[in-house]
């Protein structure tokens, strides 16, 4: 029962999608900006995520480094 509430909390929160095809192309972006900054960016994943919060005008609350990085050559606004 104890997860259900959980469940049923956790869905009361918006969720967040990219708008098209052109999101993806945006997301390869990010990564291939930061390898021209020299930035390894470990999980492909971690571009998707930023892209998504980028486009849906969130802050992001993160405990991975990749998204620090990421932020520092695009617009992702990172909650502190």
């Amino acid at each position: 029962m104890q997860r259900i509430g959980r469940l049923h909390r956790l869905l009361k929160f918006p969720i967040a999608r990219l708008r098209d095809k052109d999101s993806y192309i945006e997301t390869a972006q990010i990564y291939r900006q930061c390898r021209r900054q020299g930035i390894t960016i470990r999980k492909t994943a971690d571009c998707l995520i930023a892209r998504t919060a980028i486009e849906n005008d969130l802050y992001l609350l993160h405990k991975d480094n990749d998204f620090d990085l990421i932020a520092s050559v695009c617009p992702l606004k990172i909650y502190v």
